[in-house]
């Protein structure tokens, strides 16, 4: 059960950068899916990407002007695929994800002739929805589906700066077997017992997780992808390595700072990613 009203410390912003989101999700929501139903938008053969034209039309439908830069200097959007991502999620959308292997040499799947499709239904049934049960359904979405079906270990999210792990083993283990969704939901909950208005530092929100909620994220004993994976123990998924080639250094649950290093990290990048 968790501990009502977690004593955390206030945090001095004076001197801190604040980050907000420029983009208004749920508009470019919208934006996005009725663009599409309009249109017979089809994706890259080889990337199965938006391709730069509707990025460029998209990029002037969205909230933050700021995009149609971007899609000018990198030919695409972060932000557009991550609309794009989100309204698949919500299955407002539709279209080929695994592609076909043309041939016994290839190497990675192609996307012919992959159109768009719309569930015009879904989406109103949404559309017609009170606003607020609008605002429920987009947050279970965002809880339990971490899109592209990564998580905060190993992803940045869309607004993110911070870097994961390297994803070197990252489908072994305890990984296949962690409800995200449920320590997400929890996260949220902490976060609603404090109070509005008030920053509190990152630092104590894990220092409080650390004492009182340790398992919130990794069971005690946790369910291992296969039997020869418990001898590495909970954090067996979990190193450090300075450089791309260099030495994997493990982090170990014995480690004093461990829980600081691996559910720390996973709070952090939570929170960076909360601004949707």
């Amino acid at each position: 059960m968790m501990r009502p009203n977690p004593d955390l410390t206030q945090a001095d912003i004076d001197e801190l950068t604040v980050v907000s989101n420029p983009c208004d999700l749920r508009h470019d929501l919208h934006a996005f899916v009725e663009y599409v139903r309009e249109r017979d938008v089809k994706r890259l053969h080889r990337s199965n990407e938006l391709n730069r034209s509707d990025q460029k039309r998209l990029a002037k439908l969205m909230s933050d002007s700021c995009l149609v830069e971007e899609v000018e200097v990198n030919g695409h959007s972060d932000w557009i695929d991550y609309v794009d991502t989100l309204a698949l999620a919500f299955k407002f959308t539709d279209y080929d994800t695994e592609g076909t292997y043309m041939g016994y040499t290839s190497s990675a799947p192609s996307f012919p002739d992959n159109y768009i499709d719309v569930n015009a239904e879904r989406y109103e049934e949404f559309v017609d929805l009170p606003l607020i049960e609008q605002e429920k359904k987009l947050q279970d979405v965002l809880v339990k589906h971490y899109l592209d079906g990564n998580n905060e270990f190993y992803d940045t999210s869309v607004l993110g700066r911070l870097p994961g792990f390297p994803i070197w083993g990252s489908a072994t283990g305890i990984m296949p077997g962690l409800d995200f969704g449920k320590a997400r939901w929890f996260l949220i909950k902490v976060l609603q017992s404090c109070t509005p208005g008030v920053w509190y530092t990152t630092t104590s929100l894990i220092r409080y997780l650390k004492e009182h909620h340790p398992f919130f994220l990794i069971p005690k004993n946790p369910k291992y992808q296969y039997k020869g994976d418990a001898k590495d123990g909970r954090y067996g998924n979990f190193y450090e390595q300075k450089e791309r080639w260099g030495t994997r250094m493990p982090i170990l649950e014995s480690d004093a700072d461990s829980f600081e290093r691996v559910e720390g990290r996973f709070v952090e990048r939570f929170l960076e990613g909360l601004p949707l």
